[in-house]
């Protein structure tokens, strides 16, 4: 801006004129000045104190008063500006500092001074506006750092940034994400967004990662799951843990999800140390129950031995031993209960992995856990337990689950006097809310909740009593390793676990786990399918996929089942063969994601000729959106690929036969 060196002499009124101007951050102005330089006209002025004292004729106009060099300098710097605008008459753009700027401050303003000719071609004038940037640049520099700084603490801590379009799935990261899923992770991969990271994943874990994606984008709790990648280059042949984390933004004006942000951690080093850390809580809880299972023991073995000895008494006298040797029998089988509770409690499960997939009766459990820890604990003190009937199974480890229970009413047996009561309660009860992640649909829970009579947990210590090393009791006496291992436990099962403290006193611990669902078996149902269909006549399916080898295998496969099947791989030809003949068709099987024409649009058009067919849609990733929509088209099942076709049969039974008859 122009500026002129301090002057010598009298005092300057320009001069006192610019000193009392004041320029605030991102002022604004514009000024129209003479061809030499003088002010000739004040245009628009924002954020400018003072500017009423600057007069026709100023010889200084965007100035306070920088002394010594500075001002001299500028004041050069505005004399070539002013002689390359009279030489080039083009416009000047250039960036300087703040009226009044302190020496070494960076140029935030942005001006620009555009000549205005005269009509010979000479300079008549010259518009300067000035712009200045200091709060935006100021913001930006806010924005660099906090940018580094997230990318120093993702760094520092083994993690990744990533955003995931829902509109058009794709998935971009940070150059840290490739090392954490695999440095041969291709492009590809990312650009099929959540089907792409699950073709990486164990088969196991690929429906709780989709579920949890579907939950999360359909404005359910934020995304937080782990899954198993196969292959870990640090102990080769074994799998490494991933966790993702993140939150979905939706678009202010639809609602619609629109993107998720997030985190990726690789997280194998910190399951190989739950790992270790349930071992050493496993040796730890037995060493303390070694006592109490002695005793039982002892016990049995002093009756087998006396019995025995009566026995043999009897054998001389010449009486029955048939009441000693049936004592004999009972003790031995009561050794057995013991020996196989201890083993159940000391398996060696694959801590920090997923747990196996066997339905069991946790009630059943429980009772193991209550005969066990009942002989260890204080003298007088007294479990009492209330286990529902007809339980539904729960989906995972018994073994695992054993030791939670044991740990929890050991725990509680520590916390109560002497004579104290330790409560054990196992039940049904709905799905927690807010919805967790991986939670089967509509599967309620099972519930067990253990109570003790004691001291209660301080509120100082509930938000901590999960952590690793973390205890409330004496020094000597606990490892605080029991209650982390139980809850990652009951997190690998999909369960939750929360601390409080009852009303009446003491404290309660709660564990609901999924309570599993056993519908009939897919080979059972669809075999009495195929018996019924063989008595009328077959229904006739059209089948719709893009894909030929899916089609092609519907075309071989379902006959068996009692179905005729017509299948193409183009939407369109479907579409006229239905309108051709709508009524000779019982149902119709398609695909959601095809070119020219989607699952749902098709279905839209079938259902103007034929309101009432049965539909099945068949996808691999389906949003909140399409569910929706499907919902409203009147789509009878909806099946998530990969699916067997003894789902495929099953659904298709029990719509056909849902059905109204179709005429001959």
């Amino acid at each position: 801006m122009p500026d002129t060196p301090e002057p010598t002499g009298a005092p300057d009124p320009d001069r006192a004129a610019v000193r009392s101007v004041v320029f605030h951050d991102d002022y604004e102005l514009s000024i129209l000045l003479e061809a030499d330089g003088r002010l000739r006209a004040v245009l628009h002025a924002v954020g400018v104190d003072g500017i009423e004292l600057f007069t026709r004729g100023s010889a200084t106009v965007v100035s306070n008063a920088r002394h010594g060099d500075g001002g001299a300098q500028r004041a050069d710097e505005w004399a070539e500006r002013l002689d390359l605008l009279q030489t080039t008459m083009q416009p000047v753009h250039y960036r300087t500092t703040p009226p009044g700027a302190e020496s070494g401050q960076p140029a935030t303003v942005e001006c620009i001074a555009t000549p205005i000719p005269n009509a010979d071609g000479t300079l008549d004038s010259i518009l300067l506006q000035a712009y200045d940037r200091t709060t935006a640049e100021r913001a930006q520099a806010a924005a660099r750092g906090y940018q580094e700084q997230l990318r120093v603490a993702l760094s520092v801590t083994a993690m990744a940034s990533f955003a995931l379009q829902l509109d058009v799935p794709r998935i971009t990261g940070d150059d840290r994400l490739p090392e954490i899923l695999g440095t041969d992770v291709a492009a590809a991969v990312l650009a099929d967004g959540v089907e792409g990271l699950l073709s990486m994943a164990v088969a196991e874990d690929v429906e709780q990662v989709r579920r949890a994606f579907a939950v999360a984008t359909a404005g359910g709790p934020d995304l937080d799951v782990e899954y198993r990648l196969p292959g870990n280059p640090k102990t080769e042949g074994d799998v490494r843990w991933i966790g993702i984390r993140g939150r979905v933004e939706f678009d202010e004006a639809t609602g619609e999800p629109v993107r998720m942000l997030g985190v990726v951690e690789d997280l194998t080093d910190r399951r190989a140390e739950e790992e270790a850390r349930l071992r050493w809580q496993k040796r730890d809880a037995i060493g303390s129950l070694a006592g109490g299972v002695a005793h039982d023991f002892n016990n049995v073995i002093t009756a087998i031995l006396s019995n025995a000895s009566l026995a043999q008494q009897e054998l001389r006298i010449g009486a029955s031993p048939e009441t000693s040797l049936a004592e004999i029998a009972r003790g031995a089988e009561r050794a057995s209960g013991i020996v196989q509770r201890l083993l159940a409690f000391s398996r060696e499960d694959d801590a920090g992995t997923a747990p196996e997939s066997t339905p069991f009766d946790l009630g059943g459990v429980v009772a193991e856990a209550c005969g066990l820890v009942a002989s260890s604990l204080p003298s007088g003190t007294e479990i009492r337990r209330s286990i529902a009937p007809d339980l539904p199974p729960v989906l995972g480890s018994a073994g695992e689950l054993h030791r939670v229970i044991v740990n929890l009413l050991s725990n509680a047996g520590d916390a109560v006097e002497r004579g104290g009561i330790v409560e054990i309660s196992v039940d049904v009860t709905a799905a927690p809310t807010p919805a967790i992640a991986g939670w089967p649909a509509g599967a309620g829970a099972v519930r067990v909740r253990v109570q003790d009579d004691g001291p209660g947990i301080p509120a100082s210590q509930l938000s901590r009593i999960f952590d690793p090393f973390f205890t409330t009791k004496p020094s000597g006496k606990g490892t605080g390793l029991g209650l982390a291992a139980a809850q990652t436990i009951v997190r690998n099962h999909g369960g939750t676990i929360d601390a409080a403290n009852a009303p009446g006193g003491g404290a309660r611990f709660t564990v609901c786990l999924p309570a599993h669902v056993v519908k009939p078996s897919a080979d059972e149902t669809a075999a009495n399918a195929v018996a019924e269909a063989a008595e009328a006549d077959r229904p006739r399916i059209v089948f719709v996929d893009d894909e030929r080898p899916l089609a092609r295998l519907a075309e071989r496969a379902l006959p068996a089942y009692g179905f005729a099947v017509e299948i193409h791989t183009d939407p369109r030809d479907a579409l006229a063969a239905i309108q051709a003949d709508p009524s000779a068709v019982d149902a119709l099987v398609t695909d959601l994601s095809m070119p020219r024409m989607s699952g749902l649009e098709l279905v839209e058009q079938v259902h103007r000729v034929r309101p009432d067919l049965p539909v099945v849609l068949s996808s691999g990733f389906l949003t909140a959106a399409n569910r929706q929509d499907a919902e409203r088209l009147g789509v009878g099942a909806i099946l998530p690929k990969p699916c067997s076709i003894d789902a495929l049969a099953l659904e298709l039974s029990v719509l056909v036969g849902a059905a109204k008859p179709r005429s001959a």
